[in-house]
């Protein structure tokens, strides 16, 4: 059997693209798995009202930045928690 390497302590920030970097494998022969805050209902339509882009949460950002490195969305389950 063999083990993964130990995964880095996790940043005390914003998981971003630098972070994603480092520990996505470069064959992306794996899947992902995502949880956090996402842009709820309410601030899609608080932000089309004002003629604007919702500013992007945890999981757009990282949805973004995983894309970014190639990742497909077949290869990520994803699940948003927050005001609906």
């Amino acid at each position: 059997m063999s083990h993964a390497s130990p995964v880095p302590a996790p940043p005390e920030s914003r998981v971003r693209l630098d972070l994603l970097r480092e520990l996505v494998p470069p064959k992306l022969d794996c899947h992902f798995f995502i949880c956090g805050p996402g842009i709820s209902t309410f601030e899609r339509a608080s932000a089309k009202a004002e003629g604007v882009e919702p500013t992007p949460r945890f999981l757009e950002s990282v949805l973004a930045d995983l894309g970014t490195l190639g990742v497909q969305r077949d290869r990520i389950t994803r699940e948003s928690y927050g005001t609906a």
